[in-house]
């Protein structure tokens, strides 16, 4: 089936699953909509909010909020990501320098300090990349301790008819999968 029929098929193996168990089979209310009325695209779940239309700047003030506890941490990682790339840099222009002023030029004088810039430049992108990998590891496993710390919480506070719509491997499943993105995206998206 398409995608477009997600919804129906979801709905269908929640009634089969409620008959293998042997109980009455509920059919899905009738107000609650499977597909988002801004975009057309199939809701995750009945009468839930899509995916796809969610403003991605709401998401990432989110991160901010979780990130609010490591701010020094975030920082010194974005002045070491800073480095990283200023470090980059460098080599490229001393090439320049040395293939227009040294060999073209006939400053045979500089070669040596040019040299020690490139080779400074490349023990400071070494540092500025181990010490970015580092930061970054260690506040992106914070982050996901934290999104499921707070996770937990709140499926503390919902409801049960919450829990009853929803098998216990699936919530766990979406804790341990959607924090692990996360972690992912800090990683190596950052």
């Amino acid at each position: 089936y398409t995608k477009a029929m997600v919804p129906e098929f979801g709905t269908l193996c929640r009634m089969i699953n409620q008959v293998i168990r042997k109980e009455t089979p509920k059919p899905p209310a009738e107000g609650e909509r499977c597909y988002c009325p801004r975009c057309s695209a199939p809701l995750p779940e009945r009468g839930s909010t899509c995916p796809l239309c969610v403003p991605r700047w709401t998401v990432f003030r989110r991160l901010l909020v979780l990130l609010r506890p490591f701010r020094v941490r975030a920082l010194l990682l974005m002045c070491a990501t800073s480095l990283v790339v200023t470090a980059q840099m460098i080599p490229p222009y001393i090439t320049k320098r040395i293939v227009d002023d040294v060999i073209r030029g006939g400053k045979h004088d500089q070669l040596p300090l040019l040299i020690s810039i490139m080779f400074g430049a490349g023990v400071l992108f070494l540092v500025a990349r181990f010490s970015a990998g580092l930061m970054s590891s260690w506040l992106a496993a914070r982050l996901a301790a934290d999104l499921r710390s707070q996770l937990h919480k709140t499926l503390q506070r919902l409801q049960l008819s919450y829990f009853q719509k929803r098998g216990s491997g699936e919530l766990v499943g979406r804790v341990m999968h959607d924090t692990e993105e996360l972690q992912h995206f800090m990683i190596d998206g950052m």
